[in-house]
């Protein structure tokens, strides 16, 4: 029995040897798997946000070009959202004046989550409402479903919310998608040029429960002043 209990451990030491040596190898392989999974089980829906709602005038911004004016810590606020992208535990919730670099920064963390391999919905608030609208002009598509993707997709990154006027409509829809989330435990990036006090106030009936859910376990970055944009970039 000694001898038996020896070979095992020696097998199991063994397997958690390969297993660190190929560990990321692995979950890269797995995180392809539910990557492609979720892209075939939801391709016709996903198709209204094409290339997952990055865009061309997105195709210059990244980490590496995140200029920062005097005010914000641009290296801290790198660190987090580099940060992020790895480990997408909690909700981010970026505010700040118009030009600030709130999309600079959620573009890029959905840019490279993406390399990973993880499905991202990035969209801004007024066209995510825009398409929801539509799909009452479409019978083939399906609301319940919509709100599933949008419940379920690993990342969804909402731009600009309180841009535009909030109403009972958008209201109702945005309280489905992010109690849902919250619900699941899944994670969501929020870009506003209002704080979360401010934005509470621009809903009409259920700003407190909206925001507090967006906060719950959230982290908090306040972009400080402009920045400089770079060419070719909006």
């Amino acid at each position: 029995m000694k001898q038996f209990n020896e070979t095992l451990n020696d097998l199991v030491n063994k397997l958690n040897s390969i297993k660190e040596a190929k560990g990321n190898e692995m979950d890269k392989d797995v995180e392809r798997w539910k990557w492609g999974r979720f892209v075939s089980s939801n391709y016709f829906l996903l198709s209204l946000f094409k290339d997952f709602g990055i865009k061309e005038r997105h195709r210059l911004i990244g980490f590496d070009n995140f200029k920062a004016k005097q005010g914000s810590d641009k290296d801290n606020v790198l660190k987090i959202c580099k940060n992020y992208v790895n480990k997408r535990d909690r909700n981010l919730f970026i505010y700040g004046d118009v030009g600030a670099g709130k999309t600079h920064l959620a573009v890029s963390i959905a840019k490279e989550v993406l390399k990973s391999f993880v499905s991202v919905i990035f969209v801004e608030a007024s066209e995510l409402f825009l398409k929801w609208r539509s799909l009452y002009d479409n019978p083939a598509l399906d609301e319940e479903r919509f709100v599933k993707l949008l419940i379920g997709v690993p990342l969804l990154i909402i731009d600009d919310l309180g841009k535009h006027k909030i109403n009972d409509f958008i209201e109702e829809k945005l309280w489905l998608v992010i109690n849902g989330r919250y619900e699941r435990m899944r994670p969501l990036v929020v870009t506003s040029n209002y704080s979360p006090m401010e934005l509470e106030r621009l809903f009409v009936n259920n700003g407190e429960a909206i925001i507090d859910r967006i906060l719950s376990g959230c982290e908090v970055i306040k972009l400080e002043g402009n920045y400089r944009r770079l060419k070719g970039v909006k």
